[in-house]
C-alpha cells in the first residue's frame, strides 16, 4: 500500500475455533476520489501476546512492502495487549512511527459504560428496596 492509511485490527474465532486476526485498512484513493475500506488480510493467529500479534502484522507488511511511515493511525479494541502504554501492539506501531494516532474502539468503550451504568442502577434499586444497607 503506497497511500497514507489507517490500520484497524481485531481478532475473532472462526467456526473451527481458530483465532483469526483481521487487518483492515482505510485510505483515500486519489484515482477514484473516495475513501476505501478494505480487509487487508486475515491471519491465523494462535498467540494473544502483543509481541506475537505485532510480529505477524509486521511480517505481512514487510512481505507486501507496506511502510510504517505511511500509516497514520491504528485502531483496535481497548485491551491492554492492544493499546497499553508499554508493550502493546499500539506501542510497537509507535516504535516504528511515532506520529501514528491511536484510537480504541468506541463500541467497546460504550459497552463498558452501559454495563457499569446498569450495575449502578441495580445497586441503587437494591438500596431503595432495603436489600443492601445504606452507607
Amino acid at each position: 500500500m503506497k497511500n497514507l492509511c489507517s490500520v484497524s485490527i481485531d481478532s475473532s474465532r472462526d467456526v473451527s475455533n481458530k483465532n483469526e486476526l483481521i487487518i483492515a485498512c482505510h485510505y483515500y484513493d486519489s484515482d477514484e476520489k473516495q475513501i476505501k475500506h478494505v480487509v487487508y488480510d486475515i491471519l491465523e493467529q494462535n498467540q494473544t501476546k502483543s509481541e506475537e500479534i505485532f510480529k505477524a502484522i509486521k511480517d505481512q507488511f514487510q512481505i507486501d512492502g507496506v511502510k510504517f511511515s505511511n500509516i497514520v493511525s491504528f485502531m483496535s479494541d481497548n485491551a491492554n495487549e492492544m493499546v497499553g502504554v508499554e508493550n502493546s501492539v499500539a506501542s510497537r506501531f509507535r516504535s516504528h512511527n511515532n506520529s501514528i494516532f491511536q484510537f480504541g474502539c468506541i463500541c467497546h468503550k460504550f459497552n463498558l459504560i452501559l454495563v457499569n451504568f446498569f450495575k449502578f442502577l441495580e445497586s441503587e434499586e437494591k438500596k431503595r428496596n432495603g436489600i443492601i444497607p445504606l452507607d
